[in-house]
């Protein structure tokens, strides 16, 4: 398989300002093509698609990333099979907005881990197919502690660097779990 993979994909701050320049692939630049030809696109999207919630202030943080929902538009365009959403910017908006994307990233069909409505879903392994060939994919965070998912409500797949009390038996059963489905 020819996987493209891609660091920190920011959709918010400016980049929301020209999201649909040139029908969506303004922010892609000279990538597009490539990224149109190969057999799976990977990114981390950092920054959270909605048009709901407040900024985060239970604790402090100098950076609110959020891009409009027309964002989604922009995923697609790059044929975006999958999105990392274990990362630091994914509450910026609260609750609220994180619930709204995955909604949306369900709706139009793109698979995303390292989050979720719940502890479960937050450590379940993504599933994305291409020829014939299934590639589970687990996606964790050591960023915002605070932000953990817990069994009844949303958040990250936090899993701190030492792996003390039961992170590491939590990350066996993420890569078990992948191992498994694929």
């Amino acid at each position: 398989l020819q996987i493209a993979l891609t660091g920190d994909v920011m959709l918010g701050r400016l980049v929301n300002s020209v999201l649909s320049s040139d029908r969506y692939t303004y922010v892609w630049c000279d990538t597009l093509q490539i990224m149109r030809e190969v057999d799976l696109v990977l990114i981390n999207l950092e920054c959270v698609i909605s048009s709901k919630g407040t900024k985060w202030t239970k604790t402090w943080k100098p950076f609110h990333f959020r891009a409009n929902v027309e964002a989604i538009e922009v995923l697609k365009t790059a044929s975006v099979d999958y999105v990392s959403l274990a990362n630091n910017h994914v509450l910026d908006y609260e609750v609220e907005a994180f619930l709204e994307m995955v909604e949306l990233l369900d709706k139009n069909k793109i698979a995303y881990s390292g989050a979720g409505r719940n502890s479960q879903e937050a450590m379940s392994p993504a599933m994305v197919e291409s020829r014939g060939i299934k590639v589970g994919i687990i996606a964790l965070t050591d960023n915002q502690p605070e932000w953990e998912a817990k069994p009844n409500s949303p958040g990250v797949n936090y899993v701190p660097i030492t792996l003390e009390n039961d992170y590491e038996r939590r990350l066996r059963r993420s890569i078990k779990d992948a191992q498994d489905k694929s």
